[in-house]
C-alpha cells in the first residue's frame, strides 16, 4: 500500500508548485508562504489522526485519511476557483502525510524484532519510488500540458493502493485498550529506580528509537 501511493505522489507532490506558478500566476512570495503553510497543517492532522486511531482503530483511521486524501485529490483535478483549490491542497497533503507515524507503528508492532531490517529495506525503496516517479510525472505533464493531467494520474493510483489494502480488515489483529490503572501499574513495574535524576535522563535516552523520515505523499 504504502509503495504503491509512494509511487503515485511523486508524480505530483514536486509539481504542486509548479502547478500555483504557472496555472494561477503565484509570486515566488506566495509559493514560499504556501510551502510554509503545508507542513504546519500536516503536524496538526498527525496529531489528530493520532487521536482519532485511539478510538477507531489505528487500521481504520489510516484508510480513513488515505480515503479522504484521495477523495481530495479527486476533486481537485476538476475545480478551478483558487479559493476551493487552495483548502483542498493542503487538506489533501495534511491527510496523506498524516498516516506515515500510525502505519510505521502497526508495523513495527506486528513485525518480528528479527525482521525489522528486511521491512525498513522495503520502505526505502518505497522512497526512491517516490524520487524516481517524479520524472515520469514531469514527462506526463509535458504531453499532456497541463499539471491536472498527472493528478488525475495519482488520484487513480492512490484508489488503486486503497483497494489494495481492504484484505487488511480481514488479517488485522484486534486490538484491545488495556484499562489505565493497569496501564500505570504496567509502567510502574518496569520503571527504572534510581536516585539519580541524571541516570534517569541517560536511561530514558537510552530507551528512544531513531527510525528513518517517511517520505511524503
Amino acid at each position: 500500500m504504502a509503495f504503491i501511493t509512494l509511487f503515485g505522489a511523486g508524480m505530483t507532490v514536486k509539481f504542486f508548485p509548479l502547478f500555483f506558478r504557472i496555472d494561477y500566476k503565484f509570486t515566488p512570495l506566495e509559493v514560499c508562504v504556501l510551502g510554509f503553510a503545508y507542513p504546519f497543517c500536516i503536524s496538526v492532522m498527525v496529531e489528530l489522526c493520532r487521536r482519532l486511531s485511539k478510538h477507531l482503530g489505528r487500521l481504520f483511521a489510516v484508510s480513513l485519511f488515505h480515503f479522504l486524501g484521495t477523495v481530495c485529490l479527486w476533486v481537485l483535478c476538476y475545480i478551478r476557483p483558487l479559493v476551493l483549490v487552495l483548502p483542498l491542497y493542503l487538506l489533501r497533503g495534511a491527510l496523506m502525510n498524516a498516516r506515515g507515524p500510525i502505519i510505521r507503528a502497526i508495523i513495527m508492532d506486528l513485525v518480528p524484532s528479527d525482521l525489522r531490517g528486511r521491512w525498513n529495506s522495503i520502505q526505502s525503496m518505497s522512497g526512491f519510488a517516490w524520487s524516481g516517479s517524479a520524472a515520469l510525472g514531469g514527462y506526463l505533464a509535458d504531453y499532456a500540458g497541463d499539471y491536472r493531467f498527472t493528478f488525475v494520474v495519482t488520484a487513480s493510483i492512490y484508489s488503486a493502493a486503497f483497494v489494495v489494502s481492504l484484505p487488511l480488515f480481514f488479517i488485522y489483529p484486534a486490538e484491545h485498550k488495556a484499562p489505565a490503572a493497569a496501564r500505570e501499574t504496567s509502567l510502574q513495574s518496569v520503571a527504572p529506580v534510581t536516585d539519580s535524576p541524571a541516570i534517569a535522563r541517560r536511561e530514558e535516552s537510552a530507551g528512544g528509537t531513531d527510525l528513518p523520515r517517511v517520505a511524503q505523499s
